[in-house]
């Protein structure tokens, strides 16, 4: 009984149709679902021959969007779903972090009355904090904006990569004299 459950339900989460999630024309088998028939009228998933080859990746072979970003994208199964919640989880959790170490900050009244040391490293760690939410929330749209155009699929990619490198050198840069302080 589960499996014919999570048999009919897959399907939708997957073709997202509720017409033509079972193919008729097989035998009674309840699992004899068409997620990715390509007589589907309602495809939005493919194979890699069916996108581009600038959206192609090594080692995946399904599962690609066919149309373009959609909410609904964050919560149906594709291939940069993975890629989307892992970039948004860690981006809420920098976010929590962030707001917990600046609540411990409130024994200092006036950051910019402490020691030159001590507010250049305040500066850094919110710099740091303030990078990092970037990075996550660029990385969340590259991933979810890969089944567009090939121009704006390149500006994406170009800005997370960008997003990345901004966050190592921040990172070295506020990270190294810190280290070397304590």
């Amino acid at each position: 009984r589960i499996q014919v459950v999570l048999c009919h339900f897959l399907p939708w989460v997957i073709d997202g149709s509720v017409t033509g999630m079972v193919n008729e024309s097989a035998a009674p088998n309840p699992c004899s679902c068409s997620a990715t028939s390509r007589s589907s009228p309602h495809r939005w998933l493919g194979l890699a021959e069916d996108v581009p080859e600038y959206q192609r990746r090594d080692y995946v072979l399904k599962y690609y969007r066919l149309e373009l970003p959609r909410l609904r994208h964050f919560w149906r199964l594709h291939n940069e779903l993975g890629n989307m919640w892992t970039h948004l989880i860690a981006g809420l959790y920098m976010a929590h972090r962030f707001r917990s170490w600046v609540l411990e900050q409130d024994e200092y009244a006036d950051p910019w009355s402490l020691p030159w040391p001590r507010v250049a490293y305040l500066c850094g760690v919110v710099g740091f904090y303030f990078t990092s939410l970037v990075v996550f929330g660029i990385s969340v749209q590259y991933h979810w904006r890969m089944c567009t155009p090939e121009r704006e699929f390149l500006c994406w990619r170009c800005m997370d990569q960008s997003a990345c490198l901004a966050l190592v050198v921040l990172g070295y840069v506020s990270g190294i004299p810190m280290g070397f302080h304590c």
